[in-house]
This record gives C-alpha cells, structure tokens and sequence, in this order.
C-alpha cells in the first residue's frame, strides 16, 4: 500500500507548535526539526533534503537530513565550502541547481560526490532576523528543472524553520541539541555575522 503524500501543514504543525511555548525547550525543538526534516521529501515531492546550521564560529554543520545520499552531499559541501549551500549561505537567496555534474565551479564538490546519485540541488537560506544562519536543501537524483513552485514551497520550509529556531534562539545555545554543531550553534549566528542586509 502507497502511503498518501504529507501535506506541508501536517509537516509542519508540531514545529509551529513549539513557536507557541514562552520559552521551547531545545530537545523539543531538536526532535520536531528532526521530523520536519524527515517529512519533507513528501511534503516537498524530492528525494532528499538536509538541514545545514552555522555554528558560533561561523562553520556550518550538518544537524538533519533524511536519507544517507543527502547526508552525504550536506557533508561534501561542508568540507569543501563550495555547492549549492554554501552559496545560498553567502548571498542570502536559493540557489537552484539542475544537474550538480553540469554546473560550472562545482568541481571540488563533484569529486566528493562521485558514488552519490543525487544530482539535482536546490538550497534555501535558512533566517534568524536578517541573519542568515543555516540552509534547506532539497534533492534530486536525475537532473531536475525546480520549478518556481518547487522553489517557493522549498524556502516557505525554510522560512517556518528559521521562526521556530528564533523562536528558541534568543539569548540560548542551540548547537548543543544537535549532533555535530558546536556548543554555541545558532546564538554565536545570531551577532550577525551572516546578515545580508
């Protein structure tokens, strides 16, 4: 039996759910970022997504993806600082790429990538204020025209995460709820040291 698709509100709500509590606690919002990760190639209608946040060094650190081939991709970005994301993370925009293989200036990212079958990208800023503090991306394994439909629904995801970490951000420490970020996570990002204004 095929399951019915995940509905973007069904994905979501226990994470906005958090955005209603004085003060979310960090375990809680860990978990539901977790599960809005692990929803969204339903909710988004793609193979993969991953969650990249800046820690307070501003390195930017893989906390959630849904499968191992996003994993991968979220962890070749990371060391070679060169992809989709990292370049979502510096202009403050999505970025969407068609086929990662084609894609001038991706060649370090390419050699990384060499037994993975993803090969379509799009990366959504992630915000906390004007902040730019992590990215969503979304992925495909065959070479993927994103559709401006794809793209909006993509960074609303994005966006709904980026209010749930503000949410929790203010004057706490996120990184540590989440695997592989530093201590100071999301409130060393939130001096601005990404902001795009």
């Amino acid at each position: 039996m095929v399951e019915p698709p995940v509905r973007f509100n069904e994905a979501l709500a226990p994470l906005l759910e958090v955005l209603g509590h004085p003060r979310p606690q960090l375990e809680e919002l860990a978990t539901q970022l977790d599960r809005a990760v692990k929803a969204a190639p339903s909710v988004l209608a793609v193979d993969g997504v991953g969650l990249m946040l800046a820690d307070g060094a501003g390195q930017v650190r893989v906390v959630g993806f849904s499968d191992e081939l996003v994993a991968q991709i979220e962890r070749a970005q990371a060391a070679v600082e060169v992809g989709p994301g990292p370049e979502s993370l510096q202009i403050g925009k999505s970025v969407a790429v068609q086929d990662i293989n084609e894609a001038p200036g991706y060649g370090a990212l390419r050699e990384l990538l060499v037994p993975s079958d993803m090969r379509a990208v799009l990366s959504c800023p992630i915000f906390v204020g004007k902040a730019v503090i992590g990215h969503l991306n979304a992925a495909m394994r065959a070479p993927h025209e994103w559709t401006t439909t794809q793209i909006r629904a993509a960074e609303l995801y994005a966006q709904v995460i980026g209010l749930a970490l503000s949410a929790t951000a203010r004057g706490e420490a996120l990184g540590s709820a989440f695997p592989g970020a530093a201590s100071r996570g999301l409130a060393g990002s939130l001096d601005g040291t990404r902001d795009t204004s």
